[in-house]
C-alpha cells in the first residue's frame, strides 16, 4: 500500500491498467465470494471522540437561491454535499449492493472520501472537516482561528476500500470515481449558484485555511491519497444547469443498472443522445467522446464523434455496431456485457502520450479526473430520460482505439459507458432522506 501523500501512479501503471489489466487483477476475481458488503472495510470513517455536527435537511429541489450572510452553510451546504456524494438510496434484495450514493462506484465500495475546509458557520467553528455521508454529518478534524478564507473541498482515495477485491488494479477504479465525484460537486454546485473550480495541483491540500493545515497529517498514514482539490465560491452569474429545477429528482433516480447489466432492448430516445452530446460539450476538459449507436430513435446504427465545442454528432462509420463492440469487449474468449441490448455505448478518450510528457505518471490521475467529470455528466444526462449507465472496464483498449480511429494518435480510451433502459431488478429500493 502507498503512504499518504505518495502515489501508485507511474508510466508503468498506465500501461498495465489499460493494456494488461490481468497483470494487476487477482486471479480469483471472478470466483464466488461472500457478499462484498459483509467483508469490505467500513464504508465511512468513524473518528471516535471527534466533534460531530448534524447537517441541515437537504432541499428537495436544486435551484439557485439567495445565499445570504450564511454563505456556504445551512441548507446550501447540506444540499451540495448530499446530492454530490451523499447516501441517496438503500437497496434490499439478493445479490444487491445496499448503499448507493449520488455517484457510480465499482461494487459500491466508494473509496473516495470528501474533506472540507470551511469558514465558521452559525453552529460550527472554522476548520477542516470530514463529510460522513452515511450519517449526513460533518466531523471536525482540526479547528482553526484567523480570518475567513475560501471554502475548499478535497477528494482523496482510500485504495484498500477497492483493493480488497480488485488488488493492484484498484487505483484505476479509484481515479475514475474521484473524477466522477469532482464532476458531481461541480454539477450540483453550479445548479445551486456556486462556482466550483478544480485545482489540478494536489499540493493545494497542504495549506488549508488561515493556519495552512496540511491535510496529509490528518489522513490515514497508509493507502490514502489526495486526488483533487475543488474551490467553492459564490457565482457572479445565475448560470444554473439546464433542467436544474428537476435535477434533484434525476440524481436520486440515476443508477447503473442491476447486479448484471442486461438492459431492455428498447431504442433510446434521440433527445437523450442530444442531451448527452450537450453534456459532453459543456465539460471544459481535455477528453474526446465517441458514441456507438445501436438503437436510438430516428438514427441509423453507426459510430459518431461528439464535437467538443458544439455537441454536434460527426459520423465516423455507418452500419451495425454490435459485432465490433463485442470484439472490443472480448477478454479471454468471453464478452461480459450485453452490447446487443444497450441503446448506445460511449467511449471517453484522453491524450495519454502528450500528458505523460508533461506530467509523467501523475498524468494518470489528472486525465482520469477530467474524463470522470465527463462520465458523470453523461450518466446524469441519460438519467433525465430514464436510462441507466454502466461504466464497464471490460474492454481491450487497443481494440477500442482501432475501432474509433485513435490507433497511433497517442490517445487512450479510459471509460466505456453502456447506456440503456435497465431491466427491473429483484430489489426493494428505498430512497434515503435526512
Amino acid at each position: 500500500m502507498t503512504r499518504a501523500g505518495t502515489t501508485p501512479y507511474d508510466t508503468a501503471f498506465w500501461q498495465a491498467a489499460l493494456y494488461r489489466p490481468e497483470t494487476l487483477l487477482p486471479a480469483d476475481l471472478g470466483t464466488a465470494r461472500p457478499a462484498d458488503h459483509a467483508t469490505q472495510p467500513a464504508p465511512v470513517k468513524s473518528y471516535p471522540g471527534r466533534p460531530r455536527f448534524d447537517l441541515a435537511a437537504p432541499a428537495l429541489l436544486l435551484e439557485r437561491t439567495a445565499h445570504g450572510a450564511d454563505g456556504l452553510d445551512g441548507e446550501l451546504l447540506a444540499t451540495l454535499l448530499h446530492y454530490s456524494f451523499g447516501l441517496v438510496r438503500h437497496d434490499l434484495g439478493p445479490r444487491s449492493w445496499p448503499f448507493h450514493r449520488a455517484v457510480a462506484s465499482a461494487r459500491c465500495f466508494y473509496p473516495t472520501e470528501l474533506y472540507l475546509c470551511l469558514p465558521a458557520g452559525r453552529q460550527r467553528p472554522s476548520g477542516v472537516y470530514y463529510f460522513d455521508p452515511m450519517h449526513h454529518q460533518l466531523v471536525l478534524l482540526r479547528e482553526q482561528s484567523g480570518p475567513a478564507t475560501e471554502a475548499m473541498a478535497v477528494l482523496t482515495s482510500r485504495f484498500e476500500k477497492t483493493g480488497h477485491r480488485y488488488g493492484r488494479y484498484a487505483p484505476r477504479l479509484c481515479a475514475q470515481e474521484a473524477g466522477m465525484v469532482a464532476g458531481s460537486v461541480e454539477l450540483v454546485g453550479r445548479a445551486l449558484g456556486l462556482r466550483v473550480s478544480v485545482d489540478e495541483r494536489t499540493d493545494a491540500a497542504s495549506a488549508l485555511g488561515p493556519e495552512q493545515v496540511d491535510l496529509a497529517e490528518l489522513l490515514e498514514p497508509v493507502g490514502e491519497q489526495v486526488m483533487a482539490v475543488l474551490r467553492l465560491a459564490d457565482s457572479d452569474s445565475g448560470g444554473t444547469d439546464t433542467g436544474a429545477v428537476e435535477l434533484a429528482q434525476v440524481l436520486r433516480s440515476r443508477n447503473s443498472g442491476g447486479w448484471l447489466f442486461d438492459p431492455q432492448p428498447r431504442p433510446a430516445p434521440r433527445a437523450a443522445l442530444d442531451d448527452i452530446a450537450q453534456a459532453v460539450a459543456a465539460t471544459p476538459l481535455d477528453s474526446s467522446c465517441f458514441v456507438a449507436v445501436r438503437a436510438v430513435a430516428g438514427l441509423a446504427q453507426g459510430i459518431h464523434r461528439i464535437d467538443p465545442a458544439s455537441g454536434a454528432l460527426e459520423p465516423l462509420r455507418e452500419g451495425p455496431v454490435v459485432a465490433a463492440l463485442q470484439h472490443v469487449g472480448e477478454i479471454d474468449g468471453r464478452v461480459s456485457m450485453n452490447y446487443a441490448a444497450a441503446g448506445l455505448v460511449a467511449y471517453l478518450a484522453v491524450p495519454r502520450e502528450q500528458a505523460e510528457l508533461a506530467d509523467g505518471g501523475d498524468s494518470f490521475r489528472r486525465l482520469h479526473i477530467a474524463a470522470g467529470t465527463a462520465a458523470h455528466r453523461i450518466s446524469v444526462a441519460g438519467a433525465r430520460h430514464g436510462l441507466a449507465t454502466r461504466i464497464h472496464n471490460g474492454y481491450r483498449a487497443h481494440r477500442a482505439e482501432e475501432l474509433l480511429g485513435l490507433a497511433g494518435t497517442g490517445s487512450t480510451v479510459v471509460f466505456q459507458l453502456a447506456i440503456g433502459f435497465a431491466a427491473p431488478a429483484p430489489t426493494f429500493q428505498l430512497p434515503v432522506l435526512f
